[in-house]
């Protein structure tokens, strides 16, 4: 994240949702855009004319929000895209650049949305206008130019079918699922979890050395089943999985040992750590802590990187990440971040449990916490120490008087 905005220096990949029609297109396009549905899935390619050589640029591309809903965003080759979006309430933001600097024309991202019911039978319009392209530092003519091209999701309603069947079967196992729900597998009764996870898998097949697919994730679609991480394992394609909550986790598929269904929710600004242990930090730079918890519970099988929102005042100050022990009631120390221009803290995990950020201006790695979970000073335990020696020599002398 830190890497991209250093290179793109303010450039937007700007997502406009329309509640209405879309505006008519201009006669040409220096970038070009290919739509195609595949029931409720619909792709949209994003792609450089050929001939045409860029670095970076904008775009808006308009759509329906009523008809479609942007999923994921996976770019191609060297092209990386980010999600800058902040106060842009109609829509979403992507900053995109090529890393490496090099100019090549050809595909840059492809988005991917989930069609809604409404959708079903309708033609839905996607409008690709250029805003700015940049050959290093020479600015592409362009001109506004833009391409509109319409698709036509359509699928077969099977669920209606089977909804008196599915209802009996939920009320017999109303019970023993009621302390379930939260780590039950995504299935077709829910249309956009089932959905996400066929569009992940879909573009991990596909995906090339090195992609990445930014994928939005909502509250109920958090539980990701097990079938998209296997999807993923062993290949050098990172997905990364945007929360509501602005938390964002990133997964390379060469970093997982063991796929298995995963709890992706974060629950930010917890108090599970008592104030008695949060104390033990001896760090006299704390400016403030925020706890937070993943949902998930144990070992995550692989190693998973996780970004959190702790806030813009801590920018620059070092984010000291604690793992909460429960068994010895005590924090540990595990990574420190330098806190982004956008209140980000990114970690490393193995294994999901409680935590708590120490924002500092101190780095973690030079602060000594007391890890028994006991507030008493060491130095008190030493004068009792020193004392007891004491004691016990005079008690030593006198027997020996005695004697």
């Amino acid at each position: 994240m830190k890497h991209l905005n250093k290179i793109l220096c303010g450039l937007l990949f700007s997502f406009t949702l329309l509640a209405g029609t879309v505006p008519a297109m201009a006669d040409e396009a220096v970038i070009s855009t290919k739509a195609d549905a595949d029931g409720k899935i619909v792709t949209v390619e994003v792609a450089a004319e050929a001939g045409t050589e860029i670095t970076s640029g904008r775009v808006v591309v308009s759509y329906d929000k009523d008809l479609l809903t942007l999923k994921t965003v996976e770019t191609a080759d060297t092209w990386e895209a980010e999600d800058v979006n902040t106060d842009y309430e109609e829509g979403v933001s992507y900053a995109f650049a090529n890393v490496n600097g090099s100019k090549k024309g050809g595909d840059v991202m492809t988005l991917t949305f989930l069609a809604t019911d409404a959708a079903n039978g309708k033609e839905a319009a996607i409008r690709t206008e250029v805003k700015e392209l940049y050959n290093a530092d020479a600015a592409l003519e362009q001109s506004g130019k833009s391409e509109e091209v319409s698709v036509t999701p359509s699928w077969t309603d099977t669920k209606k079918d089977d909804d008196a069947k599915k209802d009996d079967d939920a009320k017999k196992d109303d019970d023993k699922n009621t302390d379930d729900n939260k780590n039950t597998p995504a299935t077709d009764g829910n249309v956009q979890a089932a959905g996400l996870s066929d569009v992940l898998i879909g573009q991990i097949s596909g995906a090339a050395d090195g992609a990445a697919i930014s994928a939005n994730v909502s509250a109920s679609e958090e539980v990701i089943p097990a079938r998209v991480f296997e999807a993923l394992k062993g290949k050098n394609v990172t997905v990364e999985f945007r929360l509501e909550n602005g938390a964002v986790w990133k997964v390379n598929g060469t970093k997982i040992t063991d796929a298995k269904e995963i709890d992706l929710g974060v629950t930010l600004n917890t108090t599970k750590i008592p104030d008695s242990v949060l104390k033990t930090i001896k760090d006299d730079g704390i400016s403030y802590e925020m706890q937070f918890s993943l949902d998930y519970e144990g070992e995550l099988g692989g190693t998973f990187e996780l970004s959190i929102p702790v806030g813009v005042k801590g920018a620059g100050l070092y984010g000291n990440l604690y793992y909460y022990n429960p068994t010895k009631g005590a924090l540990e120390y595990m990574q420190t971040d330098t806190v982004d221009e956008n209140g980000m803290v990114t970690y490393s995990f193995t294994h999901a449990s409680d935590y708590v950020v120490a924002v500092s201006k101190t780095n973690g790695a030079q602060v000594k916490t007391v890890d028994t979970g006991d507030n008493t000073p060491v130095a008190g335990y030493l004068l009792l120490l020193c004392g007891a020696a004491v004691i016990l020599a005079v008690a030593v002398r006198r027997t020996r008087k005695a004697r």
